[in-house]
């Protein structure tokens, strides 16, 4: 699942019945043991059949979006549709997440904070890529205008650890930014401290993050711990 982008699911794995499908596998089977092994997946439903007699039993099972396959032969579907779509499935996996709508995320990314950071981060940033590490930073919503960024001791499977110090309105604020290419790892670390923190092992010493689930894009995730 880590290297997994996008993921299509076909509605109907069997033959149909008389026109209409002739079950809903993809729904009922494949698509539940996606959400529990990689809920920061972003799935497109596909299927061959019109969309109005399906909408209503679809819908409420956690697609990000619903596609006829006719659409991929259809001559207005060119690159730039596709393109769009699989922008607008990942920005509707992040406001699932993190319970936000899909037009507010989506206009954090016109907002992007200013980044400042000395070379060895700045060089990390480059390993990541400029503009998705900045777009991703965005999108975990920290409300300040401009981010400095520490490094601190790198994680483990790959992550890197900075020391994130947040200005806005004349405040500051310090956070723990962890970064990574290895999903599964960072929804583990959240799910753990979710546990203790829900169990009341070790209420007071859990480190409260900032959403429950790690954003997600292009391919790269953040996480935010009080710092």
């Amino acid at each position: 699942f880590d290297d997994i982008d996008l993921d299509l699911i076909d509605l109907e794995l069997g033959p149909c019945v008389r026109g209409a499908p002739g079950d809903y596998l993809g729904r009922d089977k494949v698509l539940p043991l996606l959400r529990e092994k990689a809920r920061w997946i972003p799935a497109i439903l596909f299927t061959r059949y019109a969309l109005t007699r399906l909408l209503k039993d679809v819908s409420p099972h956690g697609f990000d979006a619903i596609l006829q396959k006719s659409s991929f032969e259809a001559d207005s579907f060119y690159r730039r549709e596709w393109s769009a779509l699989k922008r607008s499935v990942r920005l509707n996996r992040i406001a699932a997440l993190t319970g936000r709508s899909v037009h507010h995320v989506d206009d954090l990314l016109n907002k992007p904070p200013t980044v400042e950071s000395g070379v060895e981060v700045s060089a990390e940033i480059d390993e990541y890529g400029k503009t998705e590490f900045n777009e991703c930073l965005a999108l975990l919503e920290l409300r300040s205008d401009k981010i400095f960024l520490d490094p601190l001791v790198p994680g483990f499977s790959g992550s890197s650890v900075f020391k994130m110090r947040c200005h806005a309105d004349g405040r500051d604020a310090t956070w723990l930014l962890k970064v990574s290419r290895n999903p599964r790892k960072l929804c583990t670390e959240l799910d753990a401290h979710r546990r203790m923190f829900v169990d009341g092992f070790t209420r007071r010493l859990s480190v409260p993050p900032l959403w429950w689930s790690p954003i997600f894009w292009r391919n790269l995730g953040m996480m935010v711990y009080e710092f």
